[in-house]
């Protein structure tokens, strides 16, 4: 099949920006009950034109000494009738842009969006009526410079909507390598970029991780991602790809199983939970 691809992106085709340039941001709040998600929220009304590069930020959902476990699905269509395009991206454990150490859950999709689509977002905590700001912009045109390949579905692994959360990982000692742990054991699709939302828990330290990513049988990984660099900070914050989470190129065939491993400053570190988005063509 071939690979879709397009000059990449020159133009704003959302420009939801103050006078000084400051994304306009949106309160998007999880329902009264934990673990249950919310109504949707408009993002935008109409796309002037077909976008091919979504960034999609995510703000101010840490409390200190606090868990903040969230999701986020981010979805198309009109009231009502939305459809989900992204779901269940990690969404909590996050600070504010002009806090020291930018811990932004900031997530780069190049994904295909038809002009005059709508945009919503609905979100889902452990916390009752949690909130988080949420900003968007969609980039389309096309620019001189290497071409950007984009994709048009994705599927996500290793979520737990019961728990607003992923997967626990614990990190191994003296520096190394924890166990595998499985994110999923059949992947549903093929999958052309893998992207990673992760989460933590109501006590955290200031450590630093490193993430490998594996496919294969159980005792039998083979990584496929390594090293994947993610801060966990004190008062509960998590910075996830300093900060942008940007889908990484790989292919990996329908039917895989997914697991992951860690390393962390700290001996035996639990503190984080991780969940994967697959995306494809």
């Amino acid at each position: 099949m071939a690979w879709p691809s397009i000059p990449f992106p020159s133009e704003q085709v959302s420009a939801l920006r103050n006078s000084s340039e400051v994304p306009t941001t949106f309160t998007v709040t999880g329902d009264s009950t934990a673990h249950v998600k919310g109504v949707y929220t408009q993002l935008i009304a109409s796309l002037s034109k077909a976008g091919y590069y979504i960034v999609l930020s995510i703000q101010e959902t840490f409390i200190s000494a606090t868990d903040t476990a969230a999701l986020l699905d981010l979805a198309i269509g009109a009231a009502e009738s939305e459809v989900v395009i992204f779901s269940n991206l990690g969404a909590g454990y996050s600070d504010a842009y002009d806090s020291v150490g930018v811990a932004v859950a900031q997530f780069c999709l190049p994904f295909y969006i038809p002009s005059g689509s709508r945009l919503s977002a609905r979100l889902q905590s452990v916390v009752t009526s949690k909130t988080a700001l949420v900003s968007i912009d969609v980039l389309g045109g096309g620019g001189p410079g290497f071409d950007l390949p984009y994709y048009s579905a994705c599927e996500t692994y290793g979520a737990n909507e019961a728990t607003s959360n992923g997967v626990q990982v614990t990190a191994g000692s003296g520096g190394a390598k924890g166990a595998w742990v499985q994110i999923d054991g059949s992947t549903a699709e093929i999958i052309n970029a893998l992207m990673v939302s992760i989460g933590g828990e109501s006590t955290m330290a200031n450590q630093e991780h490193i993430l490998d990513i594996g496919t294969g049988v159980a005792d039998s990984e083979v990584v496929i991602v390594a090293d994947y660099p993610i801060v966990e900070r004190s008062n509960e914050r998590i910075i996830s790809g300093h900060p942008r989470v940007i889908p990484i190129g790989i292919s990996i065939p329908a039917g895989s199983r997914l697991a992951v491993r860690t390393a962390c400053t700290q001996n035996n570190n639990s503190n984080l939970r991780i969940h994967l988005h697959g995306l494809r063509i």
